[in-house]
Formats: structure tokens, C-alpha cells, sequence
């Protein structure tokens, strides 16, 4: 996406460019699960997001969780953090999901 927005910036997005990856894909992720609780990849591999209450996420919750995603994404050491909470945690969380009390989870069979 991040490619095919850089002309209309007249290439100028080119000094930019790892602020310009930061903000697509905040909005893609943020709308993506909005709409469906997942992004195209994880509809892809058939998984889903859901809240504490076993719910779809809505655009208020998944705005908090692509948010919380991104700090973790921006700071290394949160992703390190995430990564080892996954690698440790019986429902195998990441940080998001541990501050937010949400899961992904295999999507169900329709």
C-alpha cells in the first residue's frame, strides 16, 4: 500500500518512508479488524480477535488493541516482551491482548 501511495507524495514520502509504513498500516489494521475482527492475513489462516466477553471487536477495541500492537511494534523491547509472554503464557498472549484481556483464536467453522 505503503508503494502505491508514494507517487502521490511526488516520491517526497521516500524521506519519510518508516513513518509513512507506521501510519498505513495503523489505519489497516485498525480498520481491517474493525470490520471483521481480523486483518486479510489472519482471514487468511483462520484467525479471529475477540474481546474478553467472547465478542467480535468493534472499531473503539480494535482502535485500543492496534495501538497497543504499535507501541509494542515501535519499542523493541515491548515486542521482546510480547514475544516471550507468547512463548510463556497458557493462553499464549501477547502483551495487547494481556493489557486489553482479549485472545486470538482459531476462527470458527461456518
Amino acid at each position: 500500500m505503503c508503494a502505491l501511495i508514494l507517487p502521490f507524495t511526488l516520491f517526497l514520502g521516500v524521506f519519510v518512508f518508516p513513518f509513512l509504513m507506521l501510519v498505513v498500516g495503523f489505519f489497516y489494521r485498525w480498520f481491517t479488524i474493525a470490520g471483521r475482527s481480523s486483518t486479510w492475513g489472519m482471514r487468511m489462516i483462520g484467525i479471529e480477535l475477540r474481546d474478553g466477553d467472547g465478542m467480535r471487536y468493534q472499531s473503539k477495541m480494535a482502535l485500543k488493541h492496534t495501538a497497543a500492537y504499535t507501541v509494542c511494534v515501535i519499542f523493541a523491547p515491548l515486542q521482546l516482551v510480547s514475544a516471550i509472554a507468547m512463548c510463556l503464557s497458557d493462553r499464549k498472549q501477547g502483551l495487547p491482548d494481556i493489557l486489553l484481556g482479549t485472545t486470538a483464536l482459531n476462527r470458527p467453522a461456518v
